[in-house]
């Protein structure tokens, strides 16, 4: 989601993507082999490829990602409810979390203005660290199957496990409830049907 388009100081084009099915964070820079990657430059875009030369993972749907100056990243981290600014090394610098989902997030000046990674010395894959201990990134989960559905159907002031105790609780209950109705259907038949005489 939201890629940014950045240049390398040479002019090689690079882009800054939030690849939320892969729950990472990625940069890309135009590939052009020998041949001069500028746009504009009159290398054919079939003698080209988009190269991968630096990402973060670890997050969970983020939605947006703009670089800063510094030469960190902001990460809207959609699912895991929070905004992290990340060193080039995917150590958190400072996080902020969210009541809901946040979508979007900018400091400064809007998208992105900072130098590509290659220009600040850091490329290779690295996994999101640091951040609060015990928070909801890191308790987040109840099982990865249901990790996309949960946000959007559990409350925001209840955590994964109390939201799955819950609705556990709730299908033993209705199940429990279902038996009784069932077992019990003639006495409640007669009941009705008493009542029903009396009223009549």
């Amino acid at each position: 989601h939201n890629p940014d388009y950045l240049e390398r100081e040479d002019g090689t084009p690079v882009l800054l993507v939030a690849d939320s099915e892969n729950d990472r964070v990625v940069e890309y820079e135009r590939d052009c082999g020998n041949a001069d990657p500028r746009l504009g430059a009159g290398t054919p875009p079939a003698d080209c490829e988009w190269t991968l030369v630096w990402s973060v993972g670890g997050f969970n749907w983020p939605r947006d990602a703009d670089r800063l100056p510094n030469g960190n990243t902001l990460v809207t981290d959609t699912l895991n409810h929070r905004v992290v600014e990340l060193t080039p090394e995917g150590e958190v610098v400072w996080e902020f979390y969210a009541a809901w989902g946040p979508y979007d997030a900018e400091r400064g000046t809007p998208g992105s203005n900072g130098p590509t990674m290659a220009d600040h010395g850091t490329t290779g894959r690295f996994t999101v660290s640091g951040g609060a201990d015990g928070s909801p990134a890191s308790r987040y989960h109840v099982a990865d199957a249901i990790a996309h559905v949960e946000p959007w159907i559990r409350p925001v002031w209840m955590g994964s496990w109390a939201f799955l105790s819950l609705a556990v609780g709730l299908f033993v209950g209705m199940g429990w409830t279902t038996v009784e109705v069932v077992a019990r259907r003639d006495r409640i038949a007669a009941g009705i049907r008493s009542r029903l005489g009396r009223d009549g």
